[in-house]
């Protein structure tokens, strides 16, 4: 018997990995997919999420990805580009931005995502720099964006969102 903390429970960790700003076929990726290959319970797989840059995301990649095992493909932004205010922390979609404009980049990364990754995309959004205007959040289900990834705690839980820390 384990000593570790709720072993004598039954209890076990639900672990995944996720990589941001993934773009493209690298040497890095290709070690992360190596060791997640047999660092599960009983040599299994440990599940990777990789959070892609729709606009940046390179065909290698999906090649790379289409024979992987236990890999998904969030949606990391749109192009990874700051659009804050001078002088404020970095972000994508920070307050201010038209959400109308926002949607439509959102709606433009999930249809390549798409394109390039087919069934391993889930509809769940990664927002570069963990910053999200709180009034997109309430719109993500708008384009089919089921599932949210950021940092810390979400203050928010809108119109069946999801949320992950």
């Amino acid at each position: 018997m384990s000593s570790m903390p709720g072993a004598r429970e039954g209890k076990v960790a639900t672990l995944w990995w996720r990589d941001d700003d993934a773009i493209a076929d690298t040497v890095a990726l290709r070690n992360l997919l190596a060791l997640a290959a047999g660092s599960g319970p009983h040599g299994s797989s440990v599940p990777v999420n990789l959070a892609v840059i729709p606009l940046a995301a390179q065909p290698p990649l999906a090649a790379l990805l289409a024979g992987a095992e236990n890999v998904t493909v969030l949606q990391h932004g749109y192009a990874n580009a700051n659009h804050a205010p001078a002088g404020a922390k970095k972000a994508e979609f920070p307050r201010g931005r038209p959400i109308p404009v926002i949607l439509a980049e959102l709606r433009a990364g999930r249809a390549r995502l798409r394109e390039l990754f087919a069934a391993i995309v889930l509809p769940v959004f990664v927002p570069p720099w963990n910053r999200i205007d709180p009034a997109l959040v309430e719109r993500l289900p708008d384009v089919d964006i089921a599932g949210l990834s950021i940092y810390g705690r979400a203050p928010w839980q809108r119109r069946g969102l999801r949320s992950s820390m």
